[in-house]
């Protein structure tokens, strides 16, 4: 009912849901419930953005707005990257001639999957949480990455998002069927850096036994992208997979040397990037310390609450290594080092639950202290959005969006 209501009139979730969460503790069957219509508002919210300026965003509604009378077969044979989910998504959308639903559609599917994968490790959990705690948890995936950067970026964290999710769904649900493994595939066709982050998947399994030597592979980060240049530069192969390896590591190689004009000047001195770069690294340094922390108390304390090692999980392995690439990319002067560092944060409920169940006060203080920066840096990020976008338009947009208005401005878009 609450999906259906939030659909109809998104206002509804945004008023009701935070009140929820901080004054009555909802229970795991409700928190269940709060997905969807979470992630209805933040699709209603993309489909109302107004940005000032000529985000990535405004660039694929101009391309999609030219895919309107091409035909798909064309749109494939065009496509030198072989970025093929990205053309099927695109193209679709050009048919019905609402561009709009490209940034409905990332809001949706990306805080979906955010909060799908935070609300079932909180129904696995043996812990109660406190309604301070869960309000908190809920409130690092929309708190640390503005909203609206995330659903201008479109593709990288999407592409991310999705590997993240096939993830869970293996190692953590153990489903290992069709749909998780095309959305391992899948990302893989929306953006190029998608073989980087399925990689870490892959090499996720040896987190557990590099410990302090991590800090050789974020010294090594760049050594390894120009390494990998040279490798694939030295053979030539008509391979699709090899193909799609390629240009993705030429991408990382190209973005590692632009060190000046156009994008990179733009993000350089652009003091949002700065604030990001401050905040994602001490973020991340501070996480790390945390999992340290946590390993070496369960050493001495022998709680059964602590698991036998907090890099046992999987899934915080996985975090582990973005992390390591975020900070990897801090000499990157373009935007790898938010692409990881939004994942990271956005996705840091993984290894704070697991942390929290522990119940030693040493953590909940610390858990207090990471939240008091989530409060700051989400008014930071709010006020900086404000400045981002037309305000009084996007304001008005989504007053007056519901899901029936979009379904009407799709059906009157495509005749």
């Amino acid at each position: 009912m609450l999906s259906i209501l939030t659909f109809i009139y998104p206002l509804c979730s945004v008023i009701f849901l935070p009140i929820i969460l901080l004054f009555k503790k909802p229970s795991k069957a409700f928190l269940k419930k709060v997905v969807a219509p979470i992630a209805f508002v933040t699709s209603a919210l993309g489909y109302s953005f107004v940005p000032i300026g000529e985000p990535d965003l405004i660039r694929y509604y101009q391309q999609i707005e030219k895919m309107r009378y091409i035909p798909f077969l064309t749109v494939i044979k065009a496509d030198k990257d072989f970025l093929y989910t990205r053309d099927a998504i695109f193209w679709i959308i050009a048919q019905i001639g609402c561009p709009q639903l490209l940034a409905y559609f990332v809001g949706f599917t990306f805080y979906w999957i955010a909060y799908y994968i935070l609300v079932d490790q909180i129904n696995r959990s043996k812990k109660q949480f406190t309604s301070i705690e869960i309000a908190m948890l809920f409130l690092i995936p929309l708190g640390t990455v503005p909203l609206f950067s995330i659903i201008s970026n479109v593709r990288c964290v999407l592409a991310f998002a999705l590997i993240l999710f096939a993830s869970y769904r293996d190692l953590v649900q153990n489903k290992k069927n069709f749909l998780t493994y095309a959305f391992y595939i899948l990302p893989v066709g929306l953006h190029t850096a998608a073989i980087i982050f399925l990689a870490l998947r892959f090499i996720q399994s040896i987190v557990k036994y590099i410990k302090f030597s991590f800090l050789i592979g974020v010294a090594a980060f760049s050594w390894v992208i120009t390494f990998a240049y040279d490798i694939v530069n030295k053979f030539a192969s008509n391979n699709f997979l090899f193909k799609i390896i390629s240009s993705a590591v030429k991408k990382a190689y190209n973005y590692l040397l632009w060190n000046e004009g156009g994008w990179a000047t733009a993000v350089e001195t652009s003091t949002f990037n700065v604030v990001n770069r401050i905040y994602g690294t001490l973020f991340i340094i501070f996480s790390f310390l945390l999992l340290f922390q946590y390993n070496r108390n369960r050493t001495i304390h022998k709680s059964p609450n602590f698991t036998s090692n907090i890099f046992s999980y999987p899934m915080v392995r996985i975090l582990f290594l973005v992390g390591i690439a975020a900070i990897g990319c801090l000499n990157i002067k373009t935007g790898a080092f938010w692409r990881f560092a939004a994942i990271f944060t956005v996705f840091s409920p993984i290894f704070l639950i697991p942390i929290l169940e522990s119940d030693m006060s040493i953590f909940k203080q610390q858990f207090i202290g990471l939240s008091i920066s989530v409060l700051l840096i989400t008014a930071a990020y709010l006020i900086r959005q404000v400045h981002s976008l037309n305000i009084e338009k996007t304001v008005y947009n989504f007053l007056s969006a519901s899901g029936i208005k979009i379904i009407y401005d799709c059906i009157k878009a495509s005749i």
